[in-house]
């Protein structure tokens, strides 16, 4: 990764892309909306994608916030 300053195109890409990642997440959470279903996918040791990608999806909101502080 370089680091030759802030790069707000880069900036929409990444939130684009963990944007959809949360949208497949969430999809995924009301799909097997019921606890067991939910349980199920968490003993398997799914879980750690599920962290992974809800830790991505809260930087997305970070860098959204930061979008809107720099307008």
């Amino acid at each position: 990764m370089e680091d030759s300053g802030f790069s707000l195109k880069g900036l929409f890409k990444k939130v684009i892309f963990w944007s959809i990642i949360g949208l497949f997440v969430y999809y995924v959470v009301i799909h097997f909306g019921d606890i067991e279903n939910i349980a199920k996918v968490l003993h398997r040791g799914n879980w750690k994608i599920l962290l992974i990608a809800g830790v991505l999806q809260l930087l997305a909101f970070i860098f959204v916030g930061d979008i809107f502080k720099i307008l």
